[in-house]
């Protein structure tokens, strides 16, 4: 039975609750309280347990008795995984489900530290244990993206370390462990998308099989202009940035 709460607000919360059932007396001479049932600090952080004490008078109704509350604080164990953060991401039990960011990078450009969307990368312990979180890349593809991008232990951010080429590839999954520094090092992953856009850097060039042509006085819509050999013009666009287009 819930009897109270708030002495925070979130992860802080206190919740509080009626201790019956959840703790007992199993020896009344020597009234050593035990546990009678699993806590879980996650649903309830406080209980207020009542004792009663009576005297044993032969005639049950002279028995005089007196009652006192005890109030049982549940310590929190590290049995919560961490969780990234960020605004709008699905919530589960106050944890993000399936976290995911994004980013990209110019073909040919080193960038330096990147813009993480929808925020930067992090995660926080769900126990009010706060243990330290520490970052690292877990796996990825292609393989060679450790030769490329890299992210900082402690603060999460991800730097470019090497110019990537869109003919290497043109987008890199990332796979982000965020790992407490604590005893049982619990752990969380997300995916990190890294989008390589391809730079304009080249202007384009027209190959024409001729550079003069002909058309015939009052040709119908639609004639093609030929050569002086009488064969249609074609020209090819090229561009380095871009494919091969055909006019």
């Amino acid at each position: 039975m819930g009897l109270g709460t708030d002495d925070g607000v979130g992860r802080n919360r206190i919740n509080v609750a009626d201790g019956f059932g959840y703790f007992s007396i199993n020896l009344p001479h020597q009234g050593q309280v035990t546990v009678n049932r699993s806590l879980d600090f996650e649903r309830t952080q406080r209980y207020l347990v009542t004792i009663v004490a009576s005297d044993r008078a032969r005639n049950v109704s002279e028995r005089f008795s007196t009652t006192t509350t005890l109030t049982v604080n549940v310590r929190d164990d590290d049995d919560q995984n961490p969780s990234f953060i960020y605004q709008g991401c699905m919530l589960h039990e106050g944890s993000c489900i399936n976290p995911e960011y994004s980013t990209s990078v110019s073909s040919g450009k080193l960038a330096g530290i990147l813009n993480i969307y929808p925020e930067k990368i992090q995660a926080v312990d769900m126990d009010s244990i706060n243990a330290p979180i520490k970052y690292s890349f877990l796996s990825g593809t292609p393989s060679s993206y450790k030769d490329y991008f890299e992210i900082d232990e402690q603060t999460g951010a991800v730097r470019q370390k090497r110019a990537v080429d869109t003919s290497i590839t043109k987008k890199f999954e990332i796979i982000v462990k965020a790992e407490e520094v604590s005893e049982q090092k619990r752990s969380a992953t997300a995916k990190l998308f890294i989008t390589v856009k391809p730079v304009d850097s080249n202007p384009p060039v027209i190959n024409a099989s001729a550079t003069e042509g002909f058309a015939d006085e009052n040709a119908p819509v639609g004639t093609k202009v030929v050569d002086k050999n009488g064969n249609p013009i074609r020209l090819a666009v090229t561009d380095e940035d871009l494919v091969r287009m055909h006019i």
